[in-house]
């Protein structure tokens, strides 16, 4: 990707956006079911029926008496740590209870509502950037860069909505989040210790939920960044559906940078849910983004195109002490390019024979997973739970794409052909106050290889156990055996990429990655109505491939020797890496004056080569991150801060060579010579203002994305005054400078 466009791909611009009411009332909808998977109700457009156990009641002054604590905006929804009963209308006339109480998520999940996520200062109205300030979460780039959960690079995390993996996050790889804000309800981060239900999983899981559409509701959204709508509408007393779409504005940008660059994307997501007579279940969702950019002449002209599609249909259902789903996926992705070398209209007389022929890169890929899960109560303390999947994916396969592996190395090729099954079981064991869920699972990987074929197989037994405090807080302890084949990152300096479309299989020829986890999490309610969680983990992984360290070969002669070039040493296969910290976060509930959280991480990540010990190139010792709004009459500001030390950047080594076949000035960029930046800080800021015209209700904002002006060390390079004299020659710094406005304006129809 060339330089100059980069701010193109992360400005998003002065945005103006409608919204109409929403229920205040709607439950965000339950998530897949298993062990890490928060429970909650499905409303009548809510995803899956699995968990809900329908028993009719008649309505009680219990079941509604908790609508006088509601906050007073209905923007202001966040995972409340009260447990209440919950309750959704089918009809006019029938009431129906769901589980009886809304259970909450597991101590070791943390769940921040969508809509509070896109008026968080430094989100610039994406929910997904809200990961960004939760514990155990950096990013590669200010709050603008992919997440990477606990050093585990972002490719080797996944990322879901509704159970669907997004195998791309952003727009143009920096832009906009590839899933309209509007579209979903809530945004989970389970950092680790995920439950048998998750397979080939080594990072994070961030599962994000659909917005309930049980009420009418239109948002327009405007900005330079992109033009979008979205809608939701009940279409009978069974049935209702959640429409979005976008298209991307920032070519008229890009031209004032470069009058011949084209940038354009779209989105759309689309969900339909229908309830049938007997409490069946049936889901439709479709999600899909397409990007388009291409290149002014240098000297070809190089057109991009990036994109996936993901069908995916689904039918639950849900009887007291059991549930079931079962579904099936299509899945259609594409990341290739295409680099011609026009002819030149001065020298038309010039044969096209002697120009270069296209170059082609990149791949396309389809396929299609078939899934089903659930679970059966045998005794109230007793309850068993299992799923199985198989899962089939084609690639056509080119050159790859942004020089993804540089290196000749066979165990790095490309795959045409990846299949893979699971099946996992786990026993929910209920013993006074104590929970005990044992799992295992079962998984097959077989990849098909330019030249070879590999099968792999890992069985994982995993274990979580649970407590409930007689405060009404929870302690968990959850860990176990994790295996995944190797996941792909792109790693350039200190900013990465991934999860990455059309990439699976790359690597398989290595093996699987192996690693052991284990993490305790307690959630307890605090004075004043804040909420504290405290986590510890450790990790142990060994993993096949580390992409980390793909491009960062290890010079194996001195400084100015001739021969340096072709004698490097590069070390990325089977290479261990053992993170361990503490994590702490204390919020206060809305409905006050005064909202927000402080979270903390103390981390510790180190690379085991086998002849020599380094830091992670995400080796960041403390992270702190504070978010607050106050809200005063018609006026709401919020404000976040963010401060973490210095990460190991590689430092260059220089000399100047007498020795007439060295060049003048020798630069040795050696993965062990290592130096970490001081500190880096930067303040968001978000001011709102409510107001009504012509019975509209409004709410103007503004919001600066790093108000503080605060430039973040990228990198080290070597500069000179003069490059013929030696001595003016000295290394600095390569920073980045990135502040981001947003205007907006929402109009409550």
């Amino acid at each position: 990707m060339r330089p100059y466009l980069f701010p193109l791909l992360v400005a998003t611009g002065v945005a103006v956006a409608g919204t109409a009411v929403a229920d205040p009332g709607a439950a965000p909808p339950r998530a897949p079911a298993g062990d890490a998977a928060r429970e909650q109700q499905a409303p009548l457009d809510g995803p899956d029926a699995i968990g809900e156990r329908v028993v009719p009641v008649e309505p009680t002054d219990d079941a509604v008496s908790d609508a006088d604590d509601a906050p007073a905006d209905p923007d202001d929804a966040i995972a409340d740590p009260v447990e209440a009963p919950v309750v959704s209308a089918i009809t006019r006339a029938e009431l129906i209870e769901v589980s009886g109480v809304r259970p909450l998520a597991p101590a070791g999940t943390i769940a921040v509502d969508a809509r509070v996520a896109r008026r968080t200062a430094g989100a610039l109205g994406e929910p997904f950037r809200v990961l960004a300030m939760l514990p155990g979460v950096t990013t590669s780039v200010a709050a603008s860069g992919y997440p990477v959960i606990r050093g585990t690079l972002p490719g080797e995390s996944r990322f879901e909505l509704d159970g669907i993996e997004i195998p791309l996050l952003y727009h143009l790889l920096l832009g906009t989040e590839v899933i309209h804000p509007s579209f979903i309800g809530e945004v989970q981060l389970r950092a680790g210790g995920q439950g048998a239900d998750q397979g080939h999983l080594l990072g994070g899981l961030v599962t994000m939920t659909a917005v309930a559409a049980d009420q009418p509701r239109t948002e327009l959204r405007v900005n330079l960044a992109e033009l979008g709508a979205f809608r939701s509408q009940p279409l009978s007393s069974t049935t209702a559906i959640a429409v979005a779409a976008r298209v991307g504005t920032l070519d008229g940008a890009a031209k004032l940078y470069a009058p011949d660059t084209t940038l354009h994307y779209v989105d759309q997501q689309t969900r339909l849910v229908h309830r049938l007579g007997n409490g069946d279940v049936l889901t439709l969702t479709s999600l899909g983004a397409y990007d388009y950019v291409k290149l002014p002449p240098d000297p070809g002209i190089e057109t991009m195109q990036l994109g996936f599609h993901r069908l995916d249909a689904r039918w639950s259902r849900g009887r007291p002490g059991r549930q079931l789903r079962a579904g099936v996926q299509t899945e259609l992705d594409s990341m290739r390019s295409v680099l011609e070398y026009p002819l030149d209209p001065a020298a038309a007389d010039l044969p096209s024979a002697a120009m270069p022929a296209a170059r082609r890169r990149g791949s396309h890929a389809y396929g299609a997973r078939a899934y089903t899960d659930g679970d059966l109560r045998l005794a109230s303390w007793l309850t068993v739970r299992g799923g199985a999947e198989a899962h089939q994916r084609t690639l056509a396969n080119s050159e790859p794409l942004f020089d993804l592996i540089r290196s000749k190395d066979p165990m790095l090729g490309q795959a045409s052909a990846v299949d893979s099954e699971g099946a996992w079981t786990t026993i929910e064991l209920r013993l006074g106050a104590f929970t005990f869920k044992p799992g295992l699972r079962a998984d097959s990987y077989h990849a098909v290889m330019s030249d070879a074929a590999v099968r792999h197989t890992g069985v994982d037994p995993r274990l979580a156990i649970t407590t409930e405090l007689p405060n009404g807080g929870q302690v968990e302890l959850a860990g176990g055996a994790y295996s995944a084949p190797p996941q792909v990152s792109i790693v350039e300096r200190s900013i990465v990429i991934g999860p990455l479309p059309t990439t699976e299989g790359t690597g398989s020829a290595a093996g699987l990655s192996h690693g052991y986890q284990a993490q305790a999490s307690i959630r307890t309610p605090l004075p004043v109505g804040l909420t504290g969680n405290l986590a510890a983990y450790y990790r142990d992984t060994d993993y096949a491939i580390d992409f980390g360290m793909v491009d960062k070969p290890f010079p194996t002669q001195p400084l100015c020797s001739p021969t340096w070039a072709s004698s490097q040493m590069s070390v990325y296969r089977h290479v261990g890496i053992r993170a361990m910290g503490v994590e702490a976060m204390v919020q206060r509930s809305l409905g006050h004056a005064v909202t927000g959280w402080v979270s903390y991480s103390l981390g510790k990540i180190d690379r085991d080569l086998g002849f020599i010990q380094l830091p992670h190139d995400f080796d960041q010792r403390h992270t702190l991150n504070a978010t607050a709004q106050w809200e005063r009459g018609q006026w709401r500001f919020g404000a976040t801060g963010h401060v973490h030390t210095g990460r190991p950047i590689i430092y260059p080594q220089w000399a100047a060579c007498s020795d007439p076949d060295a060049p003048p000035i020798d630069v040795v960029s050696d993965p062990s010579h290592l130096r970490r930046p001081g500190a880096t800080w930067r303040v968001d800021l978000r001011a709102e203002r409510a107001f009504q015209l012509a019975g509209w209700r409004m709410r103007l904002s503004i919001e600066l994305q790093n108000a503080s002006l605060a430039r973040e060390v990228t990198g080290y390079g070597l500069a000179a005054r003069d490059p013929s004299d030696p001595s003016t020659y000295q290394v600095t710094e390569k920073t980045l400078f990135l502040p981001l406005p947003m205007v907006g304006l929402d109009v409550e129809l």
